[in-house]
């Protein structure tokens, strides 16, 4: 079995800056209201804020997505990290060739990250939903590197008729 590559990336709008202090604002919040209503019955009286999971499926502690949220804060200067302006979006990315672990610890934190409640990626500014313009969007994301096509082909049906008329050249 080959490697694959592994992508994270999360994407606001180009005249914005991510809100660090937001997300973690809305993450001490998040966690605050699952310890007093505490719904699995999980927690004790020992049981510290940071020790909260804020999502379930991956497990994420509180801890875990303040340290995420550092971590990307100080990201720009790192080699594993990058940003892209593709129309009115930025996109923060990283990732690699992968053979079932994280290729990189960028994309490890962006992942993370990702994983988040929306309600913390929105307080922070990144967008949940549906990207406006989709079409355009993945395919200014395709004329990036086109030696990637192939590997795309299958992920999204939607991608599928875009990344059969690049690699045929029209």
């Amino acid at each position: 079995m080959g490697a694959d590559l592994t992508l994270a990336w999360l994407i606001h709008n180009k005249d914005t800056f991510p809100n660090w202090d937001a997300g973690r604002a809305k993450l001490q919040e998040l966690a605050e209201i699952e310890l007093k209503t505490d719904p699995n019955d999980c927690y004790d009286e020992d049981t510290s804020l940071e020790d909260i999971y804020i999502t379930d499926s991956p497990e994420i502690t509180l801890a875990e997505a303040q340290e995420s949220i550092d971590y990307l804060e100080g990201a720009d200067d790192l080699r594993d990290f990058s940003s892209v302006t593709l129309g009115h979006f930025t996109m923060l990315i990283s990732g690699g060739m992968s053979w079932g672990d994280n290729p990189t610890e960028s994309f490890t934190h962006l992942d993370r990250v990702g994983w988040l409640p929306n309600q913390v990626l929105e307080a922070m500014g990144f967008y949940t939903g549906d990207i406006p313009d989709y079409k355009t969007f993945t395919e200014q994301i395709l004329d990036l590197h086109p030696k990637i096509l192939p590997s795309l082909m299958g992920l999204n049906p939607e991608f599928n008729d875009i990344i059969e008329a690049r690699l045929k050249g029209t």
